[in-house]
C-alpha cells in the first residue's frame, strides 16, 4: 500500500497530546509513545512522520535520523512536509517502543518582529506510521499514550527554553486525542535536513563591569551545549547575543524589534536549574543567533565547558576564494557564515530579530548562494511556499512562509516591487544554473500572475496618463507602496519607502522581470506569452526613460539611480557610456564609498567594471571606512551586517552578494548550465586572486597573479568542460583542461 493509499484508508490519524490548555501560556513539550510487536525484519521498514510543531523521534531509545527542528517550517495549512527514514536497524524482533517528543517549533512559538504566538495553531500534534512493503507495523491513533517532559518546562524557538532538573515531574500517562485534519497538504519530498554542523569551544571573558561572558569567536545560528558540576537547585542563565557594545559590555539591543513585540523583546535565553553532580544540556527546540553568551549563575565554572554548535540545512560548501588581501578573504568567509546562519530550511533575513523568509533578500542573494553552497533544494522549497502563499491578485507575500500576523500596512507592501519579483529572479537564476525546464514550468503560472499584477499597477491612473500625452506612461508604475531601494546608508528605513512609484523602482523591475519571464516563456514553448512579456518590458523601459532620463542623461546624486537602469538594460546603448561615467564620478566624489541599499548594491561593482571603471570598482571594494564592505571586517565582524554601520542585525547575508562579483568579476568565472565564460578583471590593487567552484560538471579553478608587470591567468577545468576565455584586450580563446596565459 503506497502513502496515498495508507492515508485514504483512514487507518492513520493525527493525534494531539493536549486537550484543554491555556493558549496564552507556554506548555511543556510532550512525549507521545506506543509499544508494538515486530515479527520479522526485512530491511525495508520505514518511518513516515510529520508534526504540528517540531519532533524528535526515538525507537527503542535510539534517535531516528539527525534532523534538528523536524519537520522544518512551512505554511502548515497548505504545505506540510513528511520525512521518511529507514528504521530497520533500530527495530528488533518482539516488543518495540516508539517515543516522539513534541515541541512548539515554528507552529506556535513567538514569531517575527511582533512575537505573535500560535500563528498556525494552538495544539501540537503528530502524524506517523512505520510500514514495510504493504504492511503497516504501527501508526498514530488514540491508543498512543502521552505525558509531559519531566525537565523541560517550556521551549520556544526564539525566546529559549526553561529547564528544571532539580525535581521530577511524575509520568502521569494519558491517552492522546485523535484529530480529523486533512491530508491534502502533505508533501512527501525529502528536503535537506537541518543538522548540527561546526562546533566552537567558548572562552570565558570578563566585561569591564565584571560580568561573565563566553566568546565563541564566530557569529552563528545554533545553540550551546554546556557541561558543568553543580548542586541540585543551582541555576544558570545563558543569554545569547551577537556583539559587545561600545563599552565592551554584552548587549542584545541591536536586534530588538521595539514596542511592537508582544513579549517585550527577543531574549534568546536558556534558564537551567541543575541536578546534583555533572550536568550536560543542549536545547531541543530553540535556536539563536549569537557569538557571545552572558552567563548569570552562582555555579562555579572553573571546569565548565561551553560549546557552540552551528545548526543549518545540510548543504555542501561549493566555493572558495583567496586573494592577497586578507580582509577581502574574510569578507568572503563572512558571507559564507551569514548564509549558513540564515539557511535553516529556508533562506531568512537574520537568525535573531525576524528569522523571516524575506523575498527581497532571497532574490538579491540567489546567484551568490548557488556559488557558495549547494542550496538548490532550499530555494526550490522556498519557491513552493511563494506559490502556496500568493494572493489571488498575483501579489507575492513579502515573507514566506508567514511568520507574523498580517497587518494592513504589511498587506499593502506585499505588492512591493523588487521583493515580489524574487519569484521570477530566483526561478530564472535556478534555471540558468541547472538548465532544467521543470524549474520554469513549476513556477510559471505564479510568475505570470505576479508580472500581471505589477502590470495592472502600471495601468492605474489612466486619465492622468492620457492627459500626459505619453503612451509609454501606461507602463509606468505610479501606484501602490514599495520598500524601494531599502537600507541606504544615510537614509532612515521609513523615509526610504517608495510611495506611488516615485523612485522608479517598480517600473524598472516591471521591465526587468518581464524580460526574464519572456526568455523563460520561450524556453517552455509559451511563445505568445513571450511576445506579450517583451512588449511589457519594452513599454516599461520607455516609460522609465520618459520619467527619469532627459536627453539620454540621468541627473541624480544617488548611485542607485545609475546602477539599476544600467544593470537592467533600461538605457539605450548609446546612453550607457555617459551615465556610467557619471556614476564613476559620483563614486570618486564620495571618496570611493557607496551609498546604495539592498536592491542595487549587488550590481554596483559589476556596472562600474563592465563599463571600463575597473580601478574604481576595486577601490570601492577595498574601501575600509564606512560605508563599505570591509569596514565591518575591520571592526572584527565574522558575518555580514544588515546595515553599513552595524547598528542592527549582525548576521544578514544580503550585502554578501558582493561575492558574486568576486567570483564572476575579479576572478572571471561565470558559469551557467550551457556556458562557461572566463572574463577576469585583474587590478594591481591585489597581487593575486583565485576561486574554486564545484559545479554540476566538476570542480572549476581559476585565478590570476602578478609577476612584475605580467599578469598570468591559470585555468583548471574538469574533463569534458570547455570555457570561453575573454582577455582584457578582447581576445577570445577556447580553453580546456589546464591552461595558463598572460592577460593583456
Amino acid at each position: 500500500m503506497n502513502n496515498s493509499g495508507i492515508l485514504k484508508s483512514n487507518l492513520v490519524h493525527w493525534i494531539e497530546p493536549e486537550k484543554e490548555i491555556d493558549t496564552e501560556k507556554r506548555q511543556r513539550p510532550k512525549w507521545v509513545e506506543k509499544s508494538f510487536d515486530v515479527k520479522t525484519i526485512n530491511g525495508n521498514e520505514e518511518l513516515f512522520i510529520t508534526a504540528h510543531g517540531c519532533y524528535e523521534a526515538y525507537i527503542n531509545n535510539h534517535r531516528v535520523g539527525d534532523f534538528v527542528f523536524a519537520p522544518g517550517t512551512s505554511e502548515y495549512e497548505k504545505e506540510l512536509y513528511v520525512q521518511r527514514y529507514n528504521v530497520a536497524g533500530l527495530l528488533k524482533k518482539g516488543k518495540n517502543t516508539i517515543k516522539v517528543l513534541l515541541g512548539d517549533g515554528w507552529y506556535r512559538s513567538a514569531a517575527g518582529v511582533t512575537g505573535a504566538r500560535n500563528l498556525f495553531g494552538t495544539h501540537i500534534g503528530l502524524l506517523a506510521w512505520i510500514s514495510s512493503e504493504d504492511t503497516i507495523i504501527v501508526k498514530t491513533d488514540n491508543t498512543w499514550e502521552t505525558y509531559p517532559h519531566s525537565e523541560i518546562v517550556s521551549a520556544d524557538m526564539c525566546q529559549g527554553e526553561v529547564i528544571d532538573c532539580s525535581k521530577t515531574v511524575q509520568e502521569n500517562k494519558s491517552h492522546v486525542y485523535e484529530k480529523n485534519y486533512s491530508f491534502n497538504n502533505l508533501i512527501f519530498t525529502d528536503n535537506p535536513h537541518i543538522v548540527e554542523k561546526e562546533r566552537f569551544k567558548g572562552k570565558q571573558i570578563k566585561t569591564p563591569s565584571g560580568k561573565t561572558v563566553i566568546d565563541f569567536g564566530q557569529n552563528i545560528a545554533g545553540y550551546v551545549q554546556m557541561t558543568f558540576n553543580a548542586k541540585s537547585g543551582q541555576k544558570i542563565i545563558l543569554t545569547h547575543g551577537e556583539t559587545l557594545d561600545e563599552n565592551g559590555e554584552f548587549t542584545i539591543e541591536n536586534f530588538q524589534p521595539g514596542e511592537r513585540h508582544k513579549e517585550g523583546g527577543i531574549f534568546q535565553r536558556i534558564e537551567y536549574t541543575a541536578h546534583d553532580g555533572k550536568n550536560t544540556y543542549k536545547p531541543h527546540f530553540s535556536i539563536f543567533g549569537f557569538r557571545y553568551c552572558l552567563i548569570e549563575t552562582d555555579i562555579l565554572l572553573e571546569d565548565a565547558v561551553f560549546e557552540a554548535i552551528a545548526v543549518y540545512s545540510d548543504m555542501e560548501e561549493t566555493a572558495s576564494f583567496e586573494s592577497s588581501n586578507e580582509k577581502l578573504n574574510t569578507l568572503f568567509k563572512n558571507a559564507m557564515w551569514s548564509m549558513k546562519g540564515n539557511f535553516c530550511d529556508i533562506p531568512t533575513d537574520c537568525p535573531t530579530r525576524e528569522r523571516a523568509g524575506w523575498t527581497g533578500d532571497a532574490g538579491i542573494f540567489v546567484n551568490t548562494g548557488l556559488y557558495l553552497m549547494d542550496c538548490r533544494r532550499i530555494y526550490e522549497k522556498w519557491l513552493a511556499s511563494c506559490r502556496a502563499n500568493q494572493y489571488k491578485s498575483g501579489a507575492v507575500r513579502n515573507i514566506v512562509p508567514r511568520n507574523n500576523e498580517e497587518s494592513f500596512f504589511g498587506k499593502l507592501l506585499s505588492a512591493s516591487a523588487g521583493w515580489g519579483d524574487a519569484i521570477i529572479i530566483v526561478t530564472h537564476t535556478l534555471y540558468k544554473r541547472y538548465g532544467e525546464q521543470s524549474i520554469i514550468r513549476e513556477n510559471y503560472e505564479a510568475m505570470k500572475k505576479w508580472l500581471m499584477f505589477l502590470r495592472k499597477r502600471a495601468k492605474k491612473g489612466c486619465i492622468k496618463k492620457l492627459l500626459s500625452g505619453s503612451l509609454d506612461s501606461f507602463y509606468d508604475v505610479t501606484s501602490g507602496l514599495d520598500y524601494g531601494e531599502w537600507a541606504e546608508p544615510d537614509i532612515e528605513f521609513a523615509s526610504g519607502v517608495d510611495m506611488k512609484g516615485k523612485s522608479g523602482v517598480a517600473t524598472a523591475y516591471l521591465s526587468y522581470s518581464a524580460r526574464l519571464l519572456a526568455e523563460m516563456a520561450d524556453i517552455i514553448g509559451k511563445h505568445e506569452d513571450a511576445k506579450e512579456f517583451l512588449k511589457i518590458s519594452h513599454g516599461a523601459k520607455k516609460a522609465y526613460q520618459h520619467r527619469f532620463i532627459s536627453n539620454g542623461v540621468i541627473e541624480s546624486d544617488r548611485q542607485k539611480d545609475y546602477v539599476r537602469p544600467i544593470a537592467f538594460g533600461l538605457l539605450d546603448e548609446k546612453d550607457i557610456c555617459v551615465n556610467a561615467k557619471k556614476l564613476n564620478a559620483l563614486v570618486e566624489k564620495m571618496d570611493f564609498h557607496l551609498n546604495t541599499g539592498f536592491l542595487s548594491t549587488p550590481f554596483l561593482c559589476k556596472v562600474l567594471a563592465d563599463n571600463g571603471y575597473v580601478e574604481t570598482a576595486y577601490k570601492l571594494l577595498l574601501q575600509e571606512t564606512k560605508p563599505s564592505w570591509l569596514y565591518e571586517v575591520s571592526q572584527g565582524a565574522t558575518t555580514v551586517w544588515e546595515t553599513w554601520d552595524g547598528k542592527a542585525s549582525q548576521n544578514h547575508y544580503s550585502y554578501g552578494a558582493i561575492c558574486e562579483w568576486l567570483i564572476e568579476g575579479v576572478c572571471g568565472l561565470r558559469y551557467t548550465f550551457d556556458e562557461l565564460v572566463l572574463n577576469p578583471l585583474p587590478s594591481k590593487q591585489l597581487q593575486y586572486a583565485k576561486v574554486s567552484y564545484k559545479s554540476e560538471k566538476g570542480v572549476i579553478k581559476v585565478g590570476w597573479h602578478y609577476e612584475d608587470d605580467k599578469c598570468l591567468y591559470s585555468v583548471k577545468l574538469p574533463d569534458g568542460l570547455s570555457g570561453k576565455l575573454i582577455k582584457p584586450n578582447g581576445e577570445e580563446v577556447i580553453v580546456q583542461g589546464s591552461y595558463i596565459c598572460e592577460l593583456k
